[in-house]
């Protein structure tokens, strides 16, 4: 049995291909890869790596020839150049859907977003209105589905609220991608909470989110491939404990050994920011939306956990800070 994964240089693929002996007995893991991205850090071998293009639809079939399962982990937040999203994710994941009707793939693993992608969101972000696009596409394909829905990474953002720890051991980490503005406003934040004790907050800081750590995604990836009872299915999960943003702030001030405040950014503000951005950068302006819906919306287990899942041991954010924390210490 094969197994390819396409975005395997992200945070969530490259976790896939550093645990690829954790899936069935005898399942082959091939890692997708762009030959200029930062594959090296994988630590493959060249039998593992598949070169091509989510753009090059021949590559896409090559690579799909023999192929089981694809996981598709790929997301464009951060895109290689100025507004390549309909090219680099809803071109690229068409010609990927073809790719796997023409070659018999027997089943497509897609990661998507677990907040409800009604019109009110995705008509204001790129990243919501193409995850919904390519939920539809692939439903509507020949080719057995497995959509995964998942709520806030505890990787990207607890970095993202002003904090360098959760991105200790982390080659491939997904907000070091950042370029041009976005990279000099993350330069600002990066370390505020370290520093200054301050938490910058997507709105209300007592909304609760599902934080879910890229660990535990992979294992769920890993527990659905090639299961035919998961086929077909839209699959919700969540992280082991309902967290408020000042919950967040309470573990880091129990981590760190001092008061550490939340700075919280209003939702009218950000979608006031993302409209105001949108014509200098579409980049900034699609982040800035993602962070005005994560300041509207709760995501919690009680309403969108998928209780047919298999039980996996998950890690609280406690214990993930706590681990990368240790890890940062030991990295100095």
């Amino acid at each position: 049995m094969k197994t390819l994964i396409i975005g395997a240089t992200g945070q969530l693929g490259s976790r896939l291909v550093q645990k690829r002996n954790e899936f069935i007995t005898q399942n082959e893991i091939k890692a997708f890869v762009r030959p200029s991205s930062d594959y090296k850090k994988l630590n493959c071998q060249p039998s593992e790596l598949v070169f091509g293009d989510l753009t090059d639809k021949q590559s896409l079939i090559d690579a799909c020839a023999g192929i089981d399962t694809v996981i598709a982990t790929a997301t464009l937040v951060f895109p290689r150049v100025k507004d390549c999203f309909e090219l680099d994710e809803r071109a690229g994941y068409q010609n990927l859907i073809e790719a796997c009707e023409l070659c018999g793939v027997k089943q497509i693993i897609f990661i998507s977003i677990a907040v409800p992608m009604t019109t009110h969101f995705t008509r204001h972000s790129k990243t919501y209105e193409l995850k919904k696009w390519c939920e539809e596409l692939l439903i509507s394909s020949s080719v057995s589905h497995t959509i995964i829905r998942c709520p806030l990474f505890m990787d990207d953002y607890f970095a993202l609220i002003g904090s360098e720890i959760p991105l200790a051991g982390e080659k491939l980490a997904t907000v070091n991608r950042s370029k041009g503005i976005t990279k000099l406003l993350r330069s600002f934040v990066r370390r505020s909470i370290e520093k200054y004790g301050l938490a910058w907050i997507p709105g209300n800081a007592h909304k609760r989110q599902a934080f879910i750590a890229v660990e535990d995604i992979a294992k769920y990836c890993i527990r659905v491939t090639q299961k035919p009872e998961f086929y077909n299915r839209v699959l919700t999960i969540g992280g082991p404990e309902d967290l408020s943003w000042h919950d967040v702030c309470e573990v880091y001030s129990e981590l760190l050994a001092r008061k550490v405040r939340p700075v919280t950014l209003p939702a009218p503000v950000l979608f006031l920011l993302s409209k105001l951005t949108r014509p200098f950068s579409t980049v900034l302006a699609n982040q800035l939306s993602i962070l005005w819906i994560i300041a509207s919306k709760e995501c919690v287990r009680e309403a969108y956990w998928d209780q047919t899942l298999p039980m996996v041991e998950m890690l609280t954010a406690k214990h993930y800070l706590a681990h990368k924390f240790q890890r940062a210490k030991v990295s100095k």
